[in-house]
């Protein structure tokens, strides 16, 4: 399954649909980013600028 993919299911099922996604991803095409944001995640890194700090900072966001 691709990411996109692994997103949507959790987002039909009624056990997983309300938990925060973080989303890591190589792809950082605008449309892409787009694409993955529609389907409801809580944010969207680029793997190759993530800042360490602000993934921890926003997981700790997500979780309180």
């Amino acid at each position: 399954m691709t990411g996109t993919e692994i997103v949507e299911k959790l987002r039909m099922e009624e056990k997983t649909k309300h938990i925060p996604i973080i989303v890591i991803s190589a792809s950082s095409t605008d449309e892409k980013i787009k694409e993955i944001k529609e389907l409801g995640i809580s944010d969207f890194f680029v793997k190759t600028s993530i800042v360490p700090s602000d993934l921890s900072r926003r997981v700790n966001e997500l979780l309180k």
